[in-house]
């Protein structure tokens, strides 16, 4: 961290409002990023109330970050995005999200609220059932290949920087990653195999 980062960090920590809205100046984007991709909100509104709902349990939480044990503290916002993320997939298991491939008309309708610039309303509606099976499929899986299939494939990141976050081997990430991705095939193999997913397939992005 620069000195500038760690002095805004220090006094966010100290309850300076201005510092802290620094902080959500500069995580914004990257919350809102985490939000579509891990919690398929239903409208531009519902992503706003997620990301607002993390910025208050970070503004009550902030003062637990360990400069003595972390070096950066956007490893450990992101550590703590992914977990309050997971924790509400796991409480609320989103309306939205099912892995039953019949869905009531009105959850189709609010599905479709979100329109991704450039997508037909059938493509968004694909797009927005592909995220939503993924991310049931994903509260599945064993926290360690969650996360590791979180941060590969969601968050673009590079496998020697999840070893370093996760203080584990390269070889490790990567034998987590395959098994994550065998295990969502598993999960999403009968919607591919029956056309419930209107001929999306989710292997041309990570599978």
């Amino acid at each position: 961290m620069t000195e500038s980062e760690v002095k805004i960090v220090r006094s966010a920590m100290a309850g300076d409002p201005e510092a802290f809205r620094a902080l959500v100046e500069q995580y914004q984007r990257i919350v809102l990023g985490m939000v579509y991709k891990l919690l398929a909100p239903r409208t531009p509104q519902d992503a706003e109330d997620y990301a607002q709902d993390i910025f208050v349990k970070l503004s009550r939480t902030i003062a637990s970050f360990d400069f003595t044990k972390q070096t950066k503290f956007s490893t450990w916002f992101y550590t703590f995005i992914r977990n309050h993320c997971f924790d509400l997939m796991r409480k609320r298991r989103l309306r939205t999200v099912s892995l039953t491939p019949a869905r009531r008309d009105d959850d189709r309708r609010a599905s479709s609220e979100i329109v991704a610039e450039g997508m037909t309303p059938s493509q968004t509606a694909r797009e927005v059932e592909m995220r939503d099976l993924i991310a049931a499929a994903l509260c599945d899986l064993p926290e360690p290949e969650r996360v590791v299939f979180v941060m590969r494939e969601l968050e673009g990141r590079e496998y020697r920087d999840i070893a370093g976050d996760l203080a584990i081997a390269e070889g490790t990430a990567k034998a987590r990653l395959y098994r994550a991705k065998e295990a969502l095939r598993v999960k999403l193999g009968p919607y591919l195999r029956d056309g419930s997913l209107g001929g999306f397939e989710p292997q041309e992005r990570f599978l």
